[in-house]
């Protein structure tokens, strides 16, 4: 490795840097756009990686939005390097917003309001609630 640190950062230094980079957010947005501009591809492969990585950031699937992002772009030869830059788009600013959305659909999806607290057991709800939406074609593979 060519740039390496003479001493090793302590891990509570890595994570104070993870939320609050060293030469400050400013600089750290200045890098990531220098990134995409540099990158070796067609302007086209670029923005079909960056809008897999936002579609990404878009799923439930919350911690998975690296790999899938990363997934899309590599199925359809976008540049995944911008993928996964497409994927800051959740950030802990738009989380909340994201989350809600992703509710939102969920309560759209069942058709009904779901509580937590009444079902014996959260993981097979879909199951219960599959017929609402034509998803009971699904049951059958169970």
């Amino acid at each position: 490795m060519v740039f390496k640190r003479k001493k090793k950062q302590t891990t509570l230094k890595n994570l104070k840097s993870l939320f609050f980079p060293d030469g400050g957010w400013r600089r750290a947005i200045e890098y990531l756009s220098h990134r995409i501009k540099r990158l070796q591809d067609s302007p086209h492969r670029i923005a079909l990686g960056l809008s897999f990585g936002v579609f990404a950031s878009f799923s439930p699937l919350f911690g998975f939005h690296f790999v899938l992002g990363a997934l899309l772009a590599y199925v359809f030869k976008a540049n995944i390097f911008a993928s996964i830059l497409g994927t800051f788009f959740l950030n802990p600013i738009t989380f909340p917003f994201i989350a809600a959305i992703s509710f939102k659909t969920g309560i759209f999806i069942l058709d009904q309001f779901f509580n937590f607290k009444n079902e014996r057991n959260s993981s097979d709800t879909w199951i219960l609630h599959s017929e609402i939406k034509g998803l009971g074609v699904f049951e059958q593979f169970i």
